[in-house]
């Protein structure tokens, strides 16, 4: 039988559980904030994924551009590796935090690296004429991180 002291506890207990539910539904950007250190930069899953696809994908197109160019001198090649170093660029900045952590040991690691990379890649290509070498092997970089395809690391 409900009498109407266990109606009134029912109560309670209901608006407890409630308003607990509703002070523990918190922004999770704001939960980073202070579980995480200041120095440390959370990068979402999606995020480090979608920049992952686009290197892969520049990597590879700028594999196939250099494979056996016609010519190395052509301005349509140039610029087409050049567009192709500039995606690049744009890809490693979403995911790189200079002088912060991540939960990504390998990034923390190889990406600065990585980064200057492109970057000595996207000088020699701007050059008259222009130097490919540093294009040429930014696949061989991919390695730093995801080692080769015998190893069990990451891929």
């Amino acid at each position: 039988m409900i009498t109407p002291r266990t109606n009134a506890l029912l109560l309670a207990g209901t608006l407890v559980v409630l308003l607990l539910g509703s002070a523990c539904q918190t922004d999770r950007q704001s939960v980073r904030e202070v579980v995480y250190p200041p120095d440390f930069s959370y990068i979402s899953p999606d995020r480090l994924k979608g920049s992952m696809w686009i290197l892969a994908a520049e990597v590879q197109r700028l594999d196939e551009l250099l494979r056996t160019p016609a010519d190395t001198d052509d301005a349509r090649l140039q610029k087409q590796v050049q567009s192709s170093l500039l995606r690049i660029g744009a890809a490693v900045e979403q995911i790189d935090t200079p002088g912060r952590a991540t939960q990504h040991p390998a990034l923390n690691r190889n990406l600065s690296s990585f980064a200057r990379r492109v970057a000595m890649a996207q000088r020699g290509a701007e050059r008259t004429p222009p130097n490919y070498f540093q294009a040429s092997a930014l696949s061989g970089s991919c390695f730093l991180c995801h080692g080769s395809t015998d190893d069990s690391g990451t891929r």
